[in-house]
């Protein structure tokens, strides 16, 4: 996994860079995380096929564990982002003519 370590000039907090460009540095990072821990594991396979070298002999949790809440935050924020996204288009959308006419007909009944 590459990840890009590209800085977008004074931008120091996330939710001040472009949408998409901060759910691709929140993917790196969460691609990132996923990449440590496989390499981990299959550093220690490879290391229980060796009997007679030093064995890893400490906890996942304990050298993953910030990274995983972390992680779990970040998708917090992507999440929060994509509904952004999504619901962003009701900012620029025009109701139709219809949404109008029953709007004036609900505000003033026969």
């Amino acid at each position: 996994a590459v990840v890009s370590t590209q800085s977008t000039g004074d931008v120091s907090k996330i939710w001040e860079l472009p949408r998409d460009e901060a759910l691709q540095r929140i993917e790196d990072c969460l691609n990132l995380n996923r990449e440590y821990q496989a390499c981990f594991r299959r550093t220690k396979e490879k290391l229980r096929e060796s009997p007679n070298d030093k064995q890893f002999d400490f906890s996942e949790k304990y050298i993953f564990g910030k990274f995983e809440i972390f992680s779990r935050r970040l998708e917090k924020v992507k999440d929060m982002l994509q509904t952004m996204d999504r619901f962003s288009i009701l900012a620029v959308s025009k109701p139709p003519e219809d949404a109008t006419l029953l709007n004036q007909s609900i505000a003033s009944p026969p």
